[in-house]
């Protein structure tokens, strides 16, 4: 806690130099910021507000043409942050010799807590990752032991293109400037999305993809990027739902929107890269994996839509067909004038073992946010997630049970700048108490 309190400061003074650099203003009190450029995909800018997620029009006349009569649009964003954690900035610990859990004696190690529990950015880095394996390297993308920092969280630049009004095509591309070892340079480079999308009939809600697209399951990826999230950080959740699978998707709507159907045929699950245990882009194994989502929007006087989502299929990083991975959730979201609620449940399990020793894991968690529009050009929100996980990557067993709480503001400087501050207080449900918290600033210039 001290060290975030630290940063608390540091927090407070970001956030006046945001308003003072607008004359307090804001985008202007008297009017709210002009919307944003229709989307030109499903990596485009912030997705509408409507769960039906209706389709995206093509590229705009103001886009540029080129051979063929294919018009394109560039968008992009940067995203500068500061944060602070507290204690070490690692959010887990060894059990040393085994005092808690004697029980486990298959494993060589076992660890308590959740490594990824203590985000700095939007795309979920934790603020160090510790040093938990002797064996196995992992990339540790901030390795901050604990010191404040600014950083660039990520530099994005994509493009949208459209061939008459029947095809699309969308590619989005993430740098990610971080240190590397001895001289070498630690800067990432993601291909985030690269899909094709045809929409065969014109009088009907049908689109289907061919790529690496947005994930099929749950809601929470329709505002997985940092210009559309109205805080800075995801949810515990969000590293088995936000990932990009590359495959096949059929996505459409049916009674007026009311009915939304999303479907995806893929060579692995929706779990996000940087968790590393149940992700590749090439398959490993001839099994693929079936997911889908479907939606119903309530008829009453304010939006609330219902899903439930499902998936099931080889496990990746293995050679089998036989090792599954399932998972399957529930979720919904309000939206009531300026009010936001959003909540997900969902359950996980994979089978592991083999004669590669893959990852084995049982996990559930979920969470609920919402969001209060102040006003035209400021948000307040507060979220409430917990995970409770057995997460066996021999040599090491992680044993998770952790709640977290997480405050913030979001202020829309202007409609192609962002302020962002947030706050997230993590408990470990079992196991020993650790200073873990996160203090975190974010800005964003989008187009």
């Amino acid at each position: 806690m001290n060290g975030c309190a630290r940063s608390l400061g540091a927090v407070a003074l970001a956030v006046g130099l945001a308003l003072a650099a607008t004359g307090g203003s804001l985008a202007g009190a008297d009017e709210p910021p002009e919307p944003p450029p229709p989307p030109g995909g499903e990596g485009g800018p912030a997705p509408s507000p409507s769960p039906a997620e209706p389709a995206n029009p093509p590229p705009s006349a103001s886009s540029l043409s080129v051979f063929g009569g294919v018009r394109l649009r560039f968008t992009g964003y940067l995203d500068i942050g500061f944060f602070d954690a507290a204690g070490d900035g690692v959010a887990y610990v060894r059990d040393v010799g085994k005092k808690l859990h004697p029980e486990e004696t298959d494993v060589p190690w076992v660890f308590l807590g959740d490594p990824w529990s203590n985000p700095v950015n939007s795309q979920g880095d934790s603020a160090d990752l510790g040093r938990d394996r002797t064996t196995i390297p992992r990339f540790d993308p901030i390795a901050s032991g604990g010191k404040p920092s600014f950083l660039v969280n990520m530099v994005n630049l994509g493009m949208v293109g459209g061939a008459g009004e029947k095809l699309l095509f969308e590619f989005s591309v993430d740098f990610e400037p971080r240190s590397g070892t001895l001289g070498s340079s630690g800067d990432q480079i993601d291909i985030d999305l690269a899909y094709l999308e045809w929409m065969p009939w014109k009088s009907r809600d049908i689109h289907v993809f061919a790529g690496k697209f947005e994930s099929t399951f749950g809601i929470e990826y329709r505002r997985r990027k940092a210009p559309d999230r109205p805080g800075i950080t995801p949810s515990l959740i969000a590293r088995y739902t936000t990932g990009t699978p590359t495959g096949l998707k059929l996505r459409g709507s049916l009674l007026h929107q009311k009915v939304t159907y999303n479907l995806g045929l893929t060579n692995g699950t929706v779990t996000t890269e940087k968790f590393a245990h149940f992700f590749d882009e090439l398959d490993t194994n001839a099994g693929k994996t079936v997911s889908g989502r479907i939606s119903f929007q309530l008829p009453l006087p304010f939006t609330l839509e219902v899903g439930a989502s499902g998936l099931s299929g080889a496990q990746d990083l293995q050679p089998s067909a036989r090792d599954r991975y399932n998972q399957y959730g529930v979720d919904l979201q309000l939206v009531a004038h300026d009010l936001t609620v959003r909540a997900e449940l969902l359950r996980a399990t994979a089978d592991g073992g083999g004669v590669t020793r893959a990852p084995s894991l049982n996990a559930r968690g979920g969470f609920v946010e919402a969001f209060y529009q102040l006003w035209p050009w400021a948000e307040v929100l507060g979220r409430a997630d917990f995970r409770k996980a057995r997460l066996l990557t021999y040599p090491n067993l992680y044993l998770s049970d952790t709640a977290r709480a997480t405050v913030g503001a979001r202020f829309d400087i202007s409609p192609n700048a962002i302020g962002k501050v947030e706050y997230l207080h993590i408990m470990e449900r079992t196991g020993p108490e650790l200073d873990d918290d996160v203090a975190t600033v974010s800005f964003v210039f989008k187009f």
